[in-house]
């Protein structure tokens, strides 16, 4: 897990990268182009927090839920399902539900549907048919729990994913939560979807009802607790101009499209940017001149040189060079390893040019940073 996400936040960070400064610079007075640059951002950082949500299933450890309407969120996971599903299928959506607040993860809620219709589309090729999501209240009193196993009496909210594929043979159906079962042909599917699903129900106190008929199709019924509350809303964050400064910045990773756009934001901002992709040759160019940078930005995970190595060759020279190492993926006690390793600033990945620019403002611009009569910075 670890591996994965280290890459994919690594392809991340250019997607995100490259999209928000096209957001910035170039969409000016055309609004096709700003509506269509907002859904790949809005599904880079889906995926980002989808990496989390991998992390967060290895480790077996929590994610933050709050109070979350479900309405909002199932509606923008069915936009982006129609795109990616055969146009044979046909999806119908009841989703309005008047009452629909649960204690929730939104990243896990747009999950939990998608492997769900992903499940159910996939049970519909290649003939089609029609794809069902509705969202009501449920009510359970005595009786209704103790038909509906592991519920207790009370307020829930039921959101229903219907299929009219093959269905699903009776003694299948104790087994399709299982990690890894599936009944796809290879390649097809690696049973991972409706377990992770299933997992995440439970998370969140919920339980799963499957109905299915052979020849008719398949009903998965999915129960959350429901919170008679709304939820406090978003606040917008203001969007504050990038500052200009100067600087001059040793720029080290192994992507060369995380490197390209990073040297191209910091340069527009005022900085002076060496940028380069090998750890080696970054560290020669240092040695050649220690007095010449303000910042060194590298990544962890590089071959020959890690991160960590390449900061300590650093600071044998400079104790006072300020060092900001960002990563992709940082296993437990990173943190605690960048503090030892006199690093100033620990980053996870994907970084976009506005969070950049305010990192190297932040630094660049501290009073731990100001120049003694020589002209070079200290760390106090």
């Amino acid at each position: 897990a670890g591996g994965i996400a280290h890459d994919f936040n690594n392809i991340l960070s250019a997607i995100i990268g490259f999209g928000e400064m096209i957001e910035m610079f170039d969409v000016k007075g055309n609004p096709s182009l700003a509506t269509r640059l907002e859904h790949i951002l809005k599904g880079a950082y889906r995926a980002k927090n989808l990496v989390d949500q991998i992390l967060t299933f290895s480790r077996h450890s929590d994610q933050e839920k709050k109070p979350l309407k479900l309405s909002p969120i199932f509606k923008e996971a069915l936009y982006l399902l129609r795109a990616s599903i055969p146009a044979t299928i046909k999806i119908k959506e009841a989703i309005d539900c008047p009452s629909d607040v649960t204690m929730a993860n939104p990243t896990q809620m747009h999950q939990i549907l998608m492997n769900l219709c992903t499940n159910a589309a996939q049970a519909m090729e290649p003939k089609g048919g029609t794809l069902t999501v509705s969202l009501c209240q449920r009510d359970l009193d005595a009786e209704d729990a103790t038909m509906d196993a592991g519920l207790r009496p009370g307020a829930y909210i039921q959101l229903s994913i219907a299929d009219t594929g093959m269905g699903i043979e009776e003694g299948e159906i104790e087994r399709i939560f299982e990690p890894f079962y599936t009944t796809k042909k290879p390649g097809e599917g690696t049973g991972m979807g409706l377990a992770v699903a299933h997992g995440i129900v439970n998370d969140h106190h919920g339980v799963v009802k499957v109905e299915s008929r052979l020849g008719e199709g398949t009903t998965f019924h999915v129960l959350f607790p429901r919170l008679d509350m709304e939820p406090e809303p978003p606040h917008a964050k203001p969007v504050l101009p990038m500052l200009k400064g100067t600087g001059e910045i040793l720029f080290v990773d192994d992507e060369e499209s995380l490197v390209a756009y990073s040297k191209e934001i910091l340069e527009y901002l005022g900085y002076g940017v060496e940028a380069q992709t090998s750890s080696k040759d970054a560290l020669d160019l240092f040695l050649a001149d220690p007095d010449r940078f303000n910042l060194v930005i590298t990544d962890q995970t590089m071959p020959d040189m890690t991160g960590f190595d390449l900061a300590g060759r650093i600071h044998k020279v400079r104790p006072d060079m300020p060092i900001v190492l960002c990563t992709g993926f940082s296993s437990p006690g990173t943190e605690e390893m960048t503090a030892a390793h006199g690093i100033r600033l620990f980053i996870k990945k994907p970084l976009g040019p506005r969070r950049l620019a305010e990192i190297v403002n932040q630094i660049l611009s501290s009073p731990e940073n100001k120049e003694d009569a020589n002209g070079r910075r200290i760390d106090h």
